[in-house]
């Protein structure tokens, strides 16, 4: 399914400033957040989407990149759960009496794993067609002898002492406007709740073991260097609190290169700087050049100069974001040849033709 317009999420324009998409998705967050919509998960999905938009729009590059490419490039920030995003934004929910998620009852906390991130690299032609790329990646999945928490069998476990098996603990601060109850995860247990007695002969006690993976990847034409893909639980599994308390962390994709094939590539637009003779560009002459998928011909007109653009409209790269396509523009790099490539009989020639009028130094002044 595709993703929605990030402006149409927040309702702002894109000449928004930060403080309107700032309100803007306060105002969203306020709209769909989880306290005041219990069960609802239409309202929680709305809830990350917008947290999501305004992680791209409130970041001036990834915002720029947004705007140019589309989702292909923004770099989107992905939330797997609400404690990721009141960690990111919870400044935003200040003063509208809203804590963290379900704040009559605190949140389990969920562990998340290590991210992980890939390099690839792409030619110019996947780009111009975009290409499938099947992406093998190694990283550590919870272990399935213990359900990853680390214990033998998965249940060779003790309560947290210092906790109780609560994995959090409440103090209760006397002060002169009244009590005032704090909530913190247990500093023993780090919030696991418990402690094994015995460990995992398969996983060693870590509660995680490595394990490959295969992750099929679309990307879309008219990509660029630098843009990233996130496979949201693509990361590694955190160790030793167990599946139930766990999440695996994301998969970052970057683009690290794109192989230009010998062009060079100016937004949508691919350049070749094509050499010609200076005969050819007095007299004109038909060309041939290469592009990345085909051969094309073209005339120079006689006179031609180095600089000149010649431009094939629609023969660049697709635009990620719509139907358009840049142009292939061929620049044209008259070549000049050094006395001493003639022998003396041209040289002559050349001599006796620099006296003539079109050759006098006053005409290249007009």
């Amino acid at each position: 399914m595709s993703k929605r317009d990030f402006y149409e999420i927040l309702g702002v324009p894109k000449s928004a400033s930060k403080d309107e998409i700032k309100k803007a998705y306060r105002k969203a967050a306020i709209k769909f957040h989880p306290d005041k919509n219990p069960g609802d998960k239409e309202a929680e999905e709305k809830f990350k989407e917008a947290a999501e938009a305004y992680g791209v729009l409130s970041n001036d590059e990834k915002k720029s990149h947004y705007d140019q490419f589309g989702h292909a490039k923004a770099g989107a920030p992905g939330f797997q759960n609400m404690d990721d995003i009141f960690r990111n934004f919870g400044d935003i929910f200040g003063g509208f009496g809203f804590g963290n998620f379900n704040s009559q009852q605190p949140q389990q906390r969920k562990f998340k794993g290590r991210d992980l991130r890939i390099r690839i690299s792409l030619t110019l032609l996947d780009v111009i067609n975009g290409v499938d790329r099947e992406i093998k990646i190694s990283r550590l999945g919870y272990c399935d002898t213990c359900n990853g928490n680390g214990s033998k069998g998965g249940n060779s476990l003790k309560p947290c002492e210092t906790c109780r098996g609560a994995g959090q603990i409440t103090t209760v601060q006397q002060t002169i406007i009244g009590n005032i109850t704090q909530t913190q995860i247990c500093p023993a247990c780090k919030g696991a709740k418990t402690f094994f007695t015995e460990k995992c002969d398969i996983c060693n006690g870590l509660g995680v073991k490595k394990e490959d993976r295969t992750l099929n990847l679309k990307i879309p034409a008219g990509i660029e260097a630098g843009a990233e893909f996130i496979d949201e639980g693509g990361g590694d599994a955190p160790g030793r609190v167990g599946k139930d308390q766990g999440v695996y962390g994301n998969l970052h994709i970057v683009i690290d290169s794109v192989d230009t094939m010998g062009f060079e590539r100016r937004g949508m637009d691919i350049i070749l700087n094509k050499n010609i003779s200076i005969i050819d560009a007095i007299l004109g002459k038909e060309l041939e050049v290469e592009t990345p998928e085909k051969k094309l011909k073209f005339k120079i007109k006689p006179g031609t100069q180095s600089g000149d653009a010649f431009r094939f409209k629609g023969q660049g790269v697709p635009s990620p974001i719509s139907s358009n396509r840049g142009n292939f523009i061929v620049i044209a790099n008259v070549i000049i040849p050094s006395r001493e490539e003639f022998v003396e009989g041209e040289i002559k020639m050349i001599e006796k033709l620099g006296k003539s009028k079109i050759f006098k130094d006053d005409c290249f002044s007009k």
